[in-house]
């Protein structure tokens, strides 16, 4: 498909399309003229490398990397690869059965992700779906309206090592969390009790990296946690991880429930927000509260990079870690003067040479498995909001890092207007980014236009040819 010119693209992009300095930058590599958008420093800075041409295996179709990935060739029978699969960690067993939707809902909530992702080796007893379901309701208000209480429930599920089935204690075992639950065996399996509590292993042994997973049917809850007091402890809280807000709690109207709804939804896609709220009418809330939290709800995505959101007997709360101070700024601003508000909100931490890569291999590994696609200049996905939602969240993590958006075309139609539709591919996803909380000075972008097509097989995929990828790395 022939792209436009550079006189046929929309005004308010023409601007993207200036040349690096007065004149052109000639990329050796691929012998053509680079463009920058203006978000760009200016001459000296350093541009990533154009990647050559990106070859794919027609099983997995991936383009979220600028650099290119080749795959040894066999020399007959003497250079045979034996490469073994990687195994799951813990979170990938929970996050990637639906089984354990509830349970992957809770870890992030309670923000153990990266314990079961990077920690252990743990033995964790998975309560299905269906034990959260039978949990009572007053217990479930009251574990989501506190991420401490949560975690503790959660670490209750957990003992130090991994140990299989066939292998699990008898009588008082030490939890995660300090706490004792006894192990029983029978006809029926090993049973868990704790305190009032109790759950049964319906399904042992799934291995991961880290540890390996049980399933239970029921729920652990710890000495002394109760629900009879949850009346007077339950609030509403919108907690955000991820680029995902969860709002949990009581409620006094369905009124209210929507309006907390909706704030979220100023800042983020609806995909990206997990309603957990209960409406009930014996919960008494102020409308000003319930406004200032919404207020605040509506900054926590673009100001925060994580953080809580609270509404319970003590009044107003926010918890978290802010983007810089122009962001803090802008979030206490939301705060108003009507109704207090405790803040304990820290700054971001700055990037060394390891958090920037792993933020860097957080990208890849979101942009494979979502990639950024266009049609024309305009953003193609249908999930493309919830993506740079996600994109957003992840490159805001630290400070003293350098976003670079990075436009490019398949090769049909003519080269310079092609590269002159790359450059406003990247600009569209860096001014998305910005919108999104980045500080403008953290990103720039630049256009590639159709040097580094999409191949399977040999043969180009027009259709992921047609992409914009992101770059990270420390300044």
């Amino acid at each position: 498909m022939s792209g436009p010119t550079g006189e046929q693209l929309p005004r308010r992009y023409r601007h993207r399309a200036l040349a690096w300095g007065a004149v052109g930058v000639i990329v050796a590599a691929v012998g053509v003229v680079l463009f920058l958008s203006t978000r760009s420093s200016g001459p000296d800075d350093a541009v990533p490398t154009p990647p050559p041409t990106v070859a794919t295996d027609p099983a997995a179709v991936t383009t979220a990397t600028t650099t290119a990935t080749s795959t040894p060739t066999s020399m007959g029978d003497s250079t045979t690869s034996t490469t073994e699969p990687r195994l799951p960690s813990l979170f990938d067993l929970i996050a990637d059965d639906p089984q354990f939707s509830s349970l992957e809902t809770a870890v992030n909530a309670a923000g153990l992700f990266d314990e079961l992702e990077n920690g252990g080796p743990y033995t964790v007893f998975a309560p299905s779906n269906e034990a959260f379901e039978e949990l009572d309701p007053a217990m479930a208000g009251l574990l989501n309206a506190d991420a401490e209480l949560l975690a503790s429930v959660l670490l209750h599920h957990g003992i130090d090592g991994a140990v299989d089935s066939d292998d699990l204690p008898a009588g008082d075992v030490e939890m995660l969390d300090g706490t004792a639950v006894v192990f029983t065996s029978s006809s029926d399996g090993v049973r868990l009790t704790s305190a009032e509590s109790s759950a049964l292993v319906t399904d042992p042994d799934l291995t991961a990296a880290n540890g390996v997973l049980h399933v239970i049917d029921g729920i652990l809850l710890p000495p002394d946690t109760a629900p009879t007091d949850a009346g007077t402890a339950v609030g509403v809280a919108a907690d955000l991880v991820d680029g995902t807000i969860t709002l949990a709690g009581s409620i006094d109207t369905e009124e209210h429930r929507l309006r907390l709804l909706d704030a979220a939804a100023v800042g983020l896609d609806g995909e990206n927000i997990v309603d957990l709220l209960t409406v009930d009418p014996a919960v008494i809330l102020d409308p000003d509260e319930v406004a200032t939290l919404a207020a605040l709800v509506e900054r926590q995505p673009i100001d925060l990079v994580e953080g809580q959101a609270r509404l319970d007997a003590l009044g107003l709360s926010v918890t978290g870690v802010y983007v810089d101070d122009e962001a803090l700024a802008r979030f206490e601003s939301a705060v108003g003067v009507v109704q207090p508000v405790q803040l304990e909100l820290r700054e971001r931490p700055v990037a060394d040479a390891a958090s920037a890569a792993a933020i860097a291999e957080q990208v890849d590994g979101l942009l494979a498995a979502e990639p950024l696609l266009f049609s024309g200049i305009e953003l193609s996905a249908a999930d493309a909001a919830a993506t740079l939602d996600r994109l957003a969240a992840v490159v805001k993590q630290a400070a003293g890092v350098e976003v670079w958006v990075i436009g490019f075309t398949d090769t049909s139609g003519d080269a310079d207007s092609n590269l002159a539709i790359s450059v406003v591919r990247a600009g569209v996803v860096a001014d998305e980014l910005v919108g999104r909380g980045v500080p403008p000075t953290d990103v720039s972008s630049a256009g590639f236009g159709e040097t580094a097509p999409v191949l399977v097989d040999g043969i180009e995929d027009r259709e992921a040819s047609r992409r914009v990828d992101v770059a990270v790395r420390p300044r």
